[in-house]
């Protein structure tokens, strides 16, 4: 007779049973956690950065409320143009940098400095040589070149005086066609304007109409010898060869 089978309360079979049907079903949960890497898709980790971006503010603006601490976040976007940051109300991100600085004993700006130094040193150095070029041009600070140099300034100033000859030369051509267009475009509308001022007068039911001369007398309105004469000008003369 079997004493052990005897022992075993039907209560206890059931919670063997339930225990193991339990130990049978898949555990609900948090699946393996794969490891990060970037998003290939970039509409998607555009979106995702948007919202990661948002919850690391909100953290870090309930950190400073909660703990009562100074937090300053930056990010920068994958093409590094625009900035996004967070720094806690009452103080600066340059506040906090600077906190940064005293506490650790570095210093951020240094290569900056002297990135900054260097390029300070090469701009003064170019304006020199420039304001050099310039003096040297009007006739100054010339007895520090050798018969090189001075050929070589001669030769520039030379080139530089045809281009300003051939550019002066240009403006006035430009300024004279100009100018015998609008004398051409008078001349059209002072005889279109006789026209019809002649075919006016044939046109009159009473005659010719009779005005006051200058010199006195009357004289009667037309052309030629009613008094009325055709807008004569001079021909338009050539430039003077201007010369430099």
């Amino acid at each position: 007779m079997d004493y052990k089978s005897d022992l075993i309360k039907p209560d206890d079979q059931k919670q063997d049973h339930d225990d193991h049907e339990e130990r049978k079903k898949p555990k609900v949960g948090r699946g393996k956690i794969q490891l990060l890497g970037m998003i290939e898709n970039d509409n998607n980790r555009q979106v995702t950065y948007s919202k990661r971006r948002s919850g690391i503010f909100k953290k870090a603006f309930e950190l400073s409320v909660l703990c009562d601490v100074k937090v300053s976040v930056i990010t920068l976007s994958h093409s590094a143009t625009k900035v996004y940051q967070y720094v806690t109300n009452g103080t600066t991100t340059k506040e906090m940098i600077d906190h940064y600085q005293r506490i650790k004993g570095v210093d951020v700006w240094k290569n900056l400095y002297e990135k900054m130094q260097q390029t300070l040193q090469e701009h003064q150095e170019r304006n020199y040589k420039l304001r050099r070029q310039i003096r040297q041009r009007m006739g100054h600070d010339l007895s520090g070149l050798n018969w090189s140099e001075l050929r070589d300034l001669e030769d520039c100033m030379q080139s530089a005086v045809e281009d300003i000859r051939a550019k002066m030369n240009h403006k006035i051509r430009t300024q004279t066609d100009t100018s015998k267009k609008k004398i051409k475009s008078l001349v059209d509308t002072h005889l279109r304007l006789v026209d019809a001022l002649v075919a006016k007068c044939e046109d009159a039911p009473h005659g010719p109409v009779y005005v006051e001369s200058i010199e006195g007398g009357y004289e009667s309105d037309g052309v030629g010898k009613w008094g009325i004469q055709p807008l004569r000008l001079p021909p338009p003369q050539p430039p003077a060869d201007l010369s430099l």
